[in-house]
């Protein structure tokens, strides 16, 4: 039961980070417009931004991974019940 909570957890949190990296992706795009000349900050927003939504993505593919192995052996033990 605790399980369910804490996979559910790290998919929100996957979720949040991807929203994060987006507006950092976006903002990267807004500092490095040619009136602005923040070179240096836009270039460290898209390098958070991709930090981030690597780690969302990281978490998203273990959710998925942890759905499908505790499905699998729940399968695995209703074959074996049925035999």
């Amino acid at each position: 039961m605790g399980g369910d909570r804490l996979s559910a957890a790290a998919l929100a949190v996957g979720v949040a980070l991807i929203v994060v990296a987006v507006y950092f992706f976006l903002l990267s795009i807004s500092l490095l417009m040619p009136e602005v000349y923040a070179v240096i900050s836009g270039l460290t927003s898209l390098a958070i931004g991709f930090a981030m939504l690597g780690s969302g993505v990281s978490l998203i593919r273990s959710y998925v991974i942890v759905r499908a192995a505790r499905r699998a052996m729940e399968e695995s033990r209703l074959g074996e019940t049925q035999r």
